[in-house]
């Protein structure tokens, strides 16, 4: 899904350092309980016209956000990596283990396809910007307990992407998000659904050509299919192809269908053009 572009034409480009340090688990919590606290306040402001409902709505989907974020992370920096190195390491090509799902280097595999896909266009990389990963993830850790697919949600300071990119302490002049909510599986072209088997009270999901168990995408095959669905969307391919928008975070976290309960990614892109 694409966002509408967030603007801010006021006051001219200078030499702010918009560069941000990558924070570690910890510090993320500690960003997003001050962000609980600011947030409690809002509401407070607004208790008489608020229903008790959506109060306990924010409060539980805080807390489901607080476990996510607070998942350890690998330590290995995969953006520094160049692209030619990074689509060489057997990591990236290995088929994904979801039960040890490695969302820094899915999150990496997206942002070096981004690239590629502007490489082969002829438009300059996108800039990396660890603080705008941060954004990225804030929005993919409540995403995955939605159960629709939007850009909002009921969390007053972090309700659209331009709050998400100001939360983490940036400052902009347009911003812009594309999200994604896709299956995990490795089908043939042209096929996008699986096969469903019960068999011994245990759901099996195959591979509709081969009738086999249904294997998993690599890390690169995943990216590879995230920004094939996204150029392929009128609005998503102009957030990718704005020469504007020169800075890019990104985002990605593993869930299951709602429905059927198969292996998912939730997938997110965060462009940005600093102020």
């Amino acid at each position: 899904m694409a966002t509408k572009r967030h603007k801010k034409s006021d006051g001219r480009r200078g030499p702010q350092d918009v560069y941000g340090r990558s924070e570690h688990a910890p510090g993320r919590i500690i960003a997003f309980l001050r962000l609980f606290v600011a947030n409690a306040s809002f509401n407070s402001l607004r208790l008489r016209r608020s229903s008790a409902h959506s109060s306990v709505t924010q409060f539980i989907l805080l807390a489901l956000v607080l476990i996510v974020i607070g998942q350890p992370v690998r330590a290995t920096d995969w953006h520094a990596l160049m692209p030619e190195e990074f689509a060489r390491r057997p990591e990236v090509r290995a088929r994904v283990d979801f039960a040890a799902f490695d969302r820094v280097l899915m999150a990496a595999a997206i942002f070096h396809e981004s690239n590629r896909v502007r490489a082969r266009l002829g438009l300059p990389a996108f800039v990396r910007l660890p603080k705008l990963d941060a954004a990225a993830d804030l929005k993919a850790s409540v995403g995955v307990v939605q159960n629709e697919l939007t850009h909002t949600n009921p969390l007053p300071l972090t309700a659209q992407p331009a709050d998400r990119v100001k939360a983490v302490g940036l400052r902009y002049r347009q911003v812009a998000e594309n999200i994604a909510r896709l299956g995990l599986f490795d089908l043939p072209a042209g096929t996008s659904q699986v096969m469903i088997r019960e068999r011994a009270g245990r759901t099996e999901f195959l591979n509709p050509v081969t009738r086999g168990p249904a294997e998993l995408l690599s890390y690169a095959g995943f990216a590879e299919l995230a920004l094939r669905s996204w150029m392929n969307s009128p609005g998503h391919r102009a957030h990718l192809v704005n020469p504007e928008l020169t800075h890019l975070g990104t985002a990605a976290r593993p869930c299951r269908s709602p429905v059927v309960h198969h292996e998912q990614v939730y997938a997110v892109q965060v462009f940005l053009e600093p102020r």
